[in-house]
């Protein structure tokens, strides 16, 4: 884990995938929910969207979820992809073709994605805005 505050910015390009209907990209740091994109369907989606969170805490990962979208059942997780936090303190991601494996560690596609960390501090209102604060503080 790594101890942070900062503002993280999270940019989904485009992706190619193997599954083609109802899918979107569903944003995760370590079990919490932050994000999703609109649904788009086809192979090769261009979901062209941007997050951009405050956060405090210690913190292990972000979780890139591709997600098919149903109608009358839970959503189906196809395929995922996850950066330790520790390793975007410096350098940040900036990779047009991140791998997208499936629960057994088969490739799905690929995904375009941009995530960058800017260390500061961290308000009382963003925290709130962000809702997202993990910590004993």
């Amino acid at each position: 884990m790594a101890e942070v505050e900062g503002k993280i910015s999270i940019w989904i390009k485009s992706g190619s995938f193997n599954h083609g209907s109802d899918l979107y990209i569903q944003v995760l740091i370590d079990d919490n929910s932050i994000w999703k994109t609109e649904e788009k369907d086809g192979f090769t989606p261009d979901f062209d969207s941007t997050v951009v969170k405050h956060i405090k805490g210690d913190y292990e990962k972000i979780v890139l979820r591709l997600m098919d979208e149903d109608t009358c059942t839970r959503d189906d997780v196809i395929a995922t992809a996850e950066f330790p936090i520790a390793d975007l303190l410096d350098d940040g991601i900036n990779d047009d073709s991140v791998s997208m494996c499936d629960a057994d560690g088969n490739e799905v596609g690929t995904l375009g994605v941009n995530i960058n960390f800017e260390a500061g501090d961290v308000n009382a209102f963003q925290l709130f805005g962000s809702m997202l604060h993990k910590g004993g503080d």
